[in-house]
């Protein structure tokens, strides 16, 4: 059977080409980059909840290579797996997500450690710029030296600014700016200036400035035992420190040079805790400082064309770094695909049940959601095409979060509800964009919630906790990170006919009773699309 050909050679790309080994399944890499130098792959990613996938994917030797290149071994033998935002003014938790395992591994040597086995499958030079899909059961690539190669899929995991996402999706394939601004820093510390960094986490956290929402990230790069400076009269630690912020004005674009960038981060950090804004001032001049411009894409439905092109990774998700899991996301694209491939192969599935439907197979995809969830304790199918919306604390946070306005009432939404930061809830694609397929999406709604314990919120019937009970600050939280979701999974240009009524959407009830009379003509009128 002709191979699978996997379009780009990052981390999601090589961990699906092992996979396909595995499963002694035909597979071919092609990445455009010249070779596994040509291009700096990125400081430090967090693999969390998709270790366990990751680990059904790779050999054992390959697993332990992984390990072998986290940024910090005495972490990771010892991690207690926190997950801290903190206030940047006082340095104190606001949020501290529940213990879990981690890894912290350095980006570059974690592709290296996947190459390896895999090498003569990676083709690199290869630049893909279209697709020919003539014949029935197979796909060709094209390249800009015009030659050409078939396979039996086509599998597109070459980033951000995928060409097979371009040609998939001509009409809307470019990501959307989200007007802010991030830059970031690798920087060395003695191992006395690094002490206070390393008491708050010996790996990572990141915090938001409330006076000015601000956004902070310091994660760990190296450690004496994994730079050989151990024992040595020049110990020395890496650490990345990272900053983002909304641009509101020609005050607030990003510098042209390093030295300009490095001395708005210094600006900026005015006013952290102290041992922040020291860790900030130390970076020395002439240190290189990375703008990233942070954009997305909303994983829009493509063509699959019959089965045989797919989206995997950033190209099929593009998202923001703020929760650490764009990584994680791919490698379960990965993990879903292997096991979608290994049965086509096997002859006991078609592929198109397994790629992403367009939106005409909503009910497809809505059928495949609820097996899925109940095999999965309610996790949709649809996770391997998801993006998560940034936390609901400083930049990005809404601007509707007034505390105060809650109503009393008499009832309680609030029974039952989860720990805040203990739970992501996954966008669902396709979007909801007409009244037809209004039951279908609320129904899978309603049963990712049930699994979460969230499902009362969204429920106006039961009334809302009173103002100064225990449980009212959790409620508002989770109503407000929920009525978020809601919007996130819906068509933007519904949303915004949903929300200029003049009626109450604040919260999680609201939204949903404002949507029912949207998508069903009681109040709203029907969509005009």
């Amino acid at each position: 059977m002709d191979p699978v050909l996997i379009v780009g050679a990052g981390i999601v790309g090589l961990t699906l080409g092992q996979a396909l080994k595995q499963k002694n399944i035909p597979f071919e890499i092609y990445e455009r980059d010249a070779n596994p130098e040509a291009r700096g792959q990125g400081w430090a990613i967090t693999l969390h909840w998709a270790l366990e996938y990751l680990e059904k994917m790779l050999p054992e030797e390959t697993l332990a290579r992984i390990q072998d290149v986290q940024v910090d071994p005495d972490v990771a033998r010892n991690d207690s797996g926190n997950f801290l935002f903190i206030n940047l003014e006082t340095g104190q938790p606001k949020f501290k997500i529940p213990p879990n395992r981690r890894w912290r591994v350095n980006r570059e040597k974690m592709r290296r450690a996947l190459l390896h086995g895999i090498e003569d499958h990676v083709h690199w030079g290869r630049r893909v710029v279209g697709l020919n899909t003539s014949e029935t059961d197979r796909v060709q690539l094209v390249f800009d030296d015009e030659t050409t190669i078939k396979g039996s899929l086509v599998v597109g995991i070459d980033g951000s600014r995928s060409m097979i996402r371009q040609v998939l999706r001509p009409d809307a394939f470019e990501n959307v700016p989200l007007g802010i601004n991030f830059t970031g820093v690798a920087v060395d510390f003695t191992p006395e200036e690094i002490r206070p960094l390393k008491e708050m986490d010996p790996l990572l956290f990141q915090g938001c400035y409330p006076p000015t929402g601000i956004f902070f990230w310091f994660s760990m790069l190296e450690t004496p035992q994994s730079n050989e400076t151990a024992g040595t009269k020049n110990e020395r630690y890496r650490a990345q420190i990272c900053m983002s912020w909304l641009e509101r004005g020609p005050e607030d674009k990003v510098g042209a040079t390093d030295e300009d960038r490095l001395a708005n981060m210094k600006q900026r950090a005015q006013g952290f805790v102290p041992f922040l804004q020291r860790a900030v001032d130390r970076i020395p001049v002439g240190t290189p400082v990375t703008e990233i411009k942070l954009a997305d894409w909303e994983c829009l439905g493509w063509d699959n064309q019959g089965g045989r092109v797919t989206l995997a990774g950033d190209a099929a998700h593009a998202m923001t770094m703020y929760r650490g899991e764009a990584a994680n996301h791919g490698l379960l694209d990965a993990h879903r695909l292997t096991e979608a491939i290994e049965q086509i192969y096997n002859g006991s599935a078609i592929a198109i049940k397994y790629t992403q439907a367009t939106s005409n197979d909503v009910h497809k995809l809505s059928d495949t959601a609820e097996e899925r969830m109940g095999e999965n304790g309610g996790e949709s199918s649809a996770r391997s095409n998801t993006l998560t919306h940034a936390p609901l604390y400083g930049a990005g946070a809404p601007a509707d979060r007034d505390w105060d306005a809650v109503e009393d009432a008499t009832g309680d939404q609030g029974d039952g509800l989860p720990a805040v930061g203990s739970l992501v809830l996954y966008k669902l694609v396709p979007l909801l964009r007409d009244k037809e397929h209004f039951d279908i999406w609320f129904r899978i709604v309603t049963l990712i919630l049930e699994s979460h314990g969230l499902h009362r919120v969204i429920d106006k019937s039961i009334e809302k906790p009173m103002r100064n009970s225990p449980n009212a600050e959790t409620w508002m939280e989770l109503s407000l990170q929920v009525r978020e979701w809601l919007r996130c999974s819906i068509d933007r240009k519904v949303v915004q006919q949903i929300t200029t009524t003049g009626r109450r959407t604040k919260w999680a009830d609201d939204f949903m009773h404002e949507c029912k009379l949207h998508m069903r003509g009681e109040g709203h009128g029907a969509l005009q699309h």
